[in-house]
Order: C-alpha cells, then sequence, then structure tokens
C-alpha cells in the first residue's frame, strides 16, 4: 500500500514496487538497520507513514521485530533504481553460497521468462562445501520439455556463476497457499 508502481518500458510484474505514495516515506536499509544503502545495493525495505499498523495483538515480541521507530520493516529486499524500488526477494529467502548473499528472486525473474518454464521456485539447501546452493524448482509450460543445463545457461547469460543454481528439479506443481503464493518452506524437505 505504501508505494505506487509507475510501469515503464522493461518493467516486470514481479520486480517493479514502485515510488513512494504521498505521505509515505520508503529506505532500503542495511542489515543493521541503521544506516541506508547506496542505490544499485540490496536492502530491507523499510516503511514510515500514519497507515503502518500500531503492532500485533497481545505479542509484544513479533511487533517490537519489525516496528521500529515509527518504521516498519517489510522483509523485503529491494534494490533502489532511479528513485523507484524493485524488488529483489524476501530477506527470509536469501541464501549464503560462498560467502556470496544470492536472492531467489533474481533467479526466478531469469528462469521463470525462459519459455519451457510455467512456474518455478528456488530455495538454498546444505551444501558441504558452500555451506549453501541453490536448487531450483520448475514446473514446466504446457507441452514444454524442460532441460535443465538450458535453464542454468539462461541464468549464466545475465547473472553471476555463484547465483547458478547447482541443481534443477523439475516438478509437476509447486505447493501453493490459497492466495496463490508458492510455499517454499515445503520445498524444503524434498531437497534436503
Amino acid at each position: 500500500v505504501g508505494l505506487s508502481v509507475d510501469w515503464r518500458p522493461g518493467d516486470t510484474v514481479v520486480d517493479a514496487i514502485g515510488t513512494p505514495r504521498s505521505g509515505v516515506r520508503a529506505e532500503l536499509r542495511a542489515d543493521d538497520g541503521r544506516s541506508k544503502v547506496p542505490d544499485g545495493e540490496v536492502g530491507e525495505l523499510w516503511i514510515s507513514s500514519p497507515a503502518v499498523f500500531d503492532g500485533y495483538l497481545g505479542d509484544a515480541d513479533a511487533t517490537t521485530a519489525v516496528l521500529v521507530d515509527g518504521w516498519w520493516r517489510s522483509g523485503d529486499l529491494g534494490v533502489m533504481d532511479n528513485g523507484r524500488v524493485r524488488l529483489a526477494g524476501r530477506s527470509k529467502e536469501m541464501y549464503v553460497r560462498g560467502g556470496y548473499n544470492v536472492y531467489p528472486a533474481e533467479i526466478e525473474n531469469v528462469m521463470g521468462a525462459h519459455p519451457t518454464v510455467a512456474m518455478c521456485a528456488v530455495i538454498g539447501i546444505p551444501d558441504p562445501v558452500f555451506g549453501e546452493t541453490g536448487c531450483a524448482f520448475v514446473v514446466p509450460a504446457a507441452g514444454a520439455t524442460v532441460d535443465p543445463e538450458e535453464l542454468r545457461d539462461a541464468c549464466r547469460s545475465t547473472l553471476a556463476e555463484y547465483k547458478v543454481p547447482d541443481r534443477v528439479e523439475i516438478v509437476d506443481s509447486l505447493p501453493m497457499t490459497p492466495a496463490g503464493k508458492i510455499r517454499k518452506v515445503e520445498l524444503a524437505v524434498p531437497a534436503g
């Protein structure tokens, strides 16, 4: 509710969040929550506005975790791009591969644009060498055959090598919430 999308050529539904609405302040902050990140770097989206909620009923700990000095910590990760916020993922979904932060939404955008892919989800799975590596779960488009190496090559064409998923699992469907969001927590069990 705090941001308004002003669509521009090249925008995709999944990554263009927009600019703050009137009366709303939005900042992308570093992990410490105090400093803003420079344009082009990933930070957590913090929002301040009269519309920000007062807290969780009967849960002071949860309230303290997301409300700080009148600012709401959204848990969304974004990048500031010419005054507009672009979605980079969720802080809980980020994984660390060999010391590098990997944001699944970035990979999902590339794979999801491939013509053989109907839907995909990327998670981090434990790895004895790198700590975590990427595993992509891919639902093929109707009548299409998905080639995992072709998808990995598509990722290599636009992403750094450490972001390319080490594993690609072809699945018939992804677990979904009633609201239509992918339940990534359920993907962690078979991948592990």
